[in-house]
């Protein structure tokens, strides 16, 4: 049976972190911390049920294999990527004069998200690929 938390509607409430990262600018602090809940609440979810799946094998280490997973590939690239994002842009954006103020405010956001909506599947492989190669081949 095919994991839903990796489906698409589901698997970006685990970007909450990285999505808080991107409208930490533009929202208050009370959107970005309910952002950052979600995201929390993905994992810990995701591990619980992940765990539930196993409870006939080993539990623990499927919990524990399923926290590493989101914990790189749900919040520390995606977060490091969209800090750097928008960053990026507002600086590059803060040398032009001449465009309009709504693009100074939400170029950041939109580069951010983007990216995070167009890259997401390739970060999950990635860190499955890099997972599969080094820490799961131990269990």
């Amino acid at each position: 049976m095919p994991d839903v938390f990796a489906t698409v509607p589901l698997r970006f409430c685990g970007y909450g972190f990285a999505f808080g990262e991107c409208a930490k600018y533009n929202f208050t602090f009370r959107t970005v911390d309910l952002l950052n809940c979600m995201g929390g609440v993905y994992i810990v979810c995701h591990a619980a049920k992940n765990g539930w799946d196993a409870r006939n094998d080993n539990p623990l280490l499927k919990i524990l294999d399923t926290l590493i997973f989101d914990g790189i590939a749900s919040c520390i690239i995606p977060c490091f990527m969209c800090y750097h994002a928008c960053r990026l842009t507002a600086n590059l954006l803060s040398e032009l004069d001449t465009l309009p103020r709504v693009i100074y405010k939400w170029g950041p956001f939109v580069v951010g998200v983007t990216l995070l909506l167009i890259l997401s599947k390739n970060i999950d492989e990635l860190v499955n690929k890099v997972l599969d190669e080094t820490l799961r081949t131990l269990y």
